[in-house]
């Protein structure tokens, strides 16, 4: 809950911890993508990066767990 208020909060130094952590620690929630998506809109250019960066590392890591899920196939019986 600290993070999803944090990562409006004025100080860009606050959105900017907030959005990097939501990044290493959301993969799989939904409303993290969406707040990570809208912080892509901030006024600071960190902000707006760290963002983005935190999008392509969610989107990696889905990937390669689908991936794994894919060649793992299903379990032998």
């Amino acid at each position: 809950k600290v993070l999803f208020q944090a990562i409006s909060d004025e100080d860009v130094a606050v959105r900017l911890w907030a959005t990097r952590t939501l990044g290493e620690l959301g993969r799989g929630w939904t409303r993290v993508t969406k707040l990570l998506t809208d912080a892509q809109d901030d006024p600071d250019e960190a902000v707006r990066q760290a963002a983005a960066k935190a999008l392509e590392e969610i989107r990696a890591s889905s990937g390669a767990e689908t991936s794994a899920k894919v060649e793992t196939g299903p379990p032998a019986r």
